[in-house]
């Protein structure tokens, strides 16, 4: 293993712990990293995650966003294994709404 792998997959570990399975713990799942290699790093969601009807999304935005937020150039690809998760995919974050005329009073 790459010196490179060890210390991405470290970081990845810690993130994971600090920010990730906590929010996946709430509703009794979790995540484990799989592999680390040339900087493609690889995941398995577990328990209530497996199974969940919105798993897609929330390894979409909760987790391979984050870590490529995080880690940017270090990270070659995230894949959640099970999924048709890509990094390398456009944002589907919702635009900003374009702000328009105050509305005062109530409509009647």
């Amino acid at each position: 293993m790459r010196q490179a792998d060890l210390e991405l997959g470290l970081d990845v570990q810690r993130l994971l712990n600090t920010t990730i399975r906590p929010l996946l713990n709430i509703d009794a799942g979790d995540i484990e990293i799989t592999s680390v290699t040339d900087g493609r790093v690889e995941l398995a969601l577990l328990g209530a995650c497996s199974r969940c009807c919105f798993r897609a999304s929330c390894a979409t935005y909760a987790v391979v966003d984050r870590i490529a937020d995080e880690f940017g150039d270090r990270v070659a690809s995230v894949r959640v294994l099970g999924l048709p998760v890509n990094r390398h995919a456009p944002s589907r974050r919702p635009a900003s709404i374009p702000a328009g005329p105050a509305v005062t009073g109530a409509h009647r």
